[in-house]
């Protein structure tokens, strides 16, 4: 069963192939490898792509729900996993969350929160988030995860797709 972080290992979750986001090519044969990262807080946002692209990640950032879903609308294929805050202004994390499901029921989704909002983290992970992180958070810790979710996300595992 899914947990919160940092009880037990993520389960084992194949995705959908897709395309790397450096060459924005079409070869389906390689595995999706791109985090969406889904932060309002801009300092935040680009705080978090930096110390996740200098752990070898390949990030996409939006800054609401709605550039999240324009982004994943155009590039579904190559996002493996989406990391999303849940309060954020207009849509928030959990209807983010649903709209994506829409474009793609098998969608890989971890929440961000800083657990003073109107959801806890068992409703968050009833909607279909794998994991939820409570801000602050070790990114050691998200990366731990994402890799687990997602192992094509690590550059030299691309081949490791189920």
């Amino acid at each position: 069963h899914p947990r919160t972080i940092p009880s037990t290992p993520a389960p084992k979750i194949s995705s959908h192939s897709g395309r790397p986001e450096a060459k924005m090519s079409k070869m389906k044969s390689q595995p999706a490898c791109t985090v969406l990262l889904v932060e309002e807080d801009a300092a935040v946002r680009e705080m978090l792509a930096t110390m996740l692209r200098g752990q070898g990640l390949f990030v996409q950032s939006a800054a609401s729900g709605s550039e999240a879903i324009a982004i994943y609308q155009q590039h579904a294929e190559m996002i493996a996993v989406v990391l999303l805050d849940v309060g954020m202004t207009g849509l928030d994390g959990p209807q983010t969350l649903r709209e994506l499901q829409r474009i793609d029921p098998r969608v890989l989704c971890c929440f961000m929160t800083g657990g003073s909002g109107q959801y806890d983290d068992l409703a968050l992970l009833a909607m279909g988030a794998t994991y939820v992180f409570q801000k602050p958070f070790q990114v050691s810790d998200v990366v731990a995860v994402l890799k687990q979710m997602a192992p094509e996300l690590t550059p030299d595992e691309g081949g490791r797709q189920a």
